[in-house]
């Protein structure tokens, strides 16, 4: 219920932005256009994960593109791919993971008038590829993607989630915070929830 409740939340500040926008961008002082030829993003991240008591310091390296979808409207469809390393510990055990991800957004990005200043609201999927996974404690180490190691318990490869979020762009300069978590499980019955704070270069 309580991620139902931030999903409508942010879905309703989207729509009220998209209508400010629209109202904004139809007065007869407006100077701002649509941008249909998109734009792209170099970033790095902070990533803080948890997966139920287990909480996890993750760091993010990545690309985006944002492709225009409306010749009217400045609505864009970005996607790219990025290197994921999260390490944590619980009860003396430490954990560390390293995955790619590609995330799939829908954007409605507003540029102020007469500015270098413009945010974008935007919602969408994440698809993870998790490559290596291990716990270590007292000198001993198990691969968390191993059934043996686990005792039937290992994690999952491959996962898929949602996002939304909220940049601010000036000039070339991007920050951006995001809130997102998996439709399905990754190890112990339990999934990754990951807030994201990123800073990214576009071009």
């Amino acid at each position: 219920m309580k991620k139902f409740k931030l999903f409508a939340i942010v879905a309703l500040l989207v729509t009220c932005t998209t209508a400010s926008a629209q109202f904004t961008n139809s007065g007869s002082n407006s100077t701002s256009e649509v941008d249909t030829e998109g734009w792209s993003s170099l970033y790095v991240q902070y990533n803080p994960m948890s997966i139920k008591d287990l909480d996890l310091n993750g760091f993010s390296l990545g690309f985006n593109k944002a492709f225009s979808i409306s010749n009217s409207i400045p609505l864009y469809v970005e996607t790219g791919a990025g290197l994921q390393y999260a390490m944590g510990d619980l009860n003396d055990i430490d954990w560390n993971l390293f995955s790619v991800k590609i995330p799939v957004s829908l954007m409605y990005k507003y540029q102020f008038n007469n500015s270098d200043f413009a945010i974008a609201p935007y919602a969408g999927i994440d698809f993870r590829g998790n490559i290596l996974g291990k716990m270590e404690s007292g000198g001993n180490d198990a691969n968390i993607f191993d059934e043996d190691d686990m005792g039937g318990q290992e994690a999952k490869r491959f996962q898929v989630g949602w996002h939304v979020g909220l940049n601010a762009y000036y000039g070339k300069v991007m920050l951006g915070v995001s809130y997102g978590t998996d439709f399905n499980k990754f190890i112990y019955d339990e999934k990754i929830k990951t807030t994201s704070i990123t800073l990214g270069y576009c071009f």
